[in-house]
């Protein structure tokens, strides 16, 4: 067992997921009062850049862009996608 391998990987679907439509999920398992600052791959040669500071989502760059429907945001976190 890579324990460090297995926190990492647990570590970022905290911060980011996916689904097979294409939606990523910004944020599905971090709890909202710790802020948090990442640059990871997504699915479909996908950039994502965020940062949320108490419980708001204060930066976001998707790269290449996609559409901002498809940006899902947990319950109770606010930010101007």
């Amino acid at each position: 067992m890579d324990h460090g391998g297995a926190l990492m990987t647990a570590l970022q679907k905290m911060l980011l997921q996916s689904d097979d439509e294409g939606r990523l999920y910004l944020f599905p398992a971090w709890p909202a009062h710790l802020d948090a600052d990442f640059r990871l791959r997504a699915p479909g040669g996908r950039t994502v850049e965020a940062a949320m500071a108490d419980g708001k989502i204060v930066k976001l760059i998707v790269t290449p862009p996609m559409d901002k429907t498809k940006l899902i945001l947990p319950a109770g976190v606010s930010g101007s996608l």
